[in-house]
């Protein structure tokens, strides 16, 4: 992944935002990776109770303690909602947005993907069920 990030990062299409979006995706992805590295290395993906017990209907993350899967989902995903994003944004501005206004447009929806994909974490982490608590 490390490398495909690379090739990414040297070629320039057109399509600005999806683009960045590619190269964004891949690089919160590899973090995700990270995250579920720190569920291999508990031995565990539940934080402050045992793994099961009640949960959100589909993905049965815990309701009851912290759960780092869903910030791993959510780092894990970021490979489809970030190009998403940027195919959003370059078809929304077409030919007529110069990159100047793509670039920070991209950025602004990865920021606040990124700060929920740390808010998720974190909570889990300190064996916070977060919103579903």
């Amino acid at each position: 992944m490390a490398l495909v990030l690379f090739l990414f990062h040297r070629s320039q299409p057109d399509r600005t935002a999806y683009l960045w979006g590619i190269r964004l995706g891949l690089a919160i992805f590899l973090l995700g990776s990270l995250e579920g590295m720190q569920m291999i290395a508990r031995g565990a993906h539940t934080v402050g109770l045992a793994d099961g017990g009640p949960g959100i209907a589909f993905f049965n993350w815990s309701t009851r303690a912290g759960d780092l899967r869903i910030a791993h989902f959510l780092g894990i995903h970021a490979l489809q909602a970030l190009p998403a994003a940027g195919w959003l944004i370059d078809r929304a501005w077409g030919g007529r947005g110069p990159a100047m206004f793509k670039r920070p447009a991209i950025l602004g929806v990865t920021s606040a993907y990124a700060a929920l994909t740390y808010a998720a974490f974190a909570a889990a982490i300190h064996g916070s069920p977060g919103a579903f608590g």
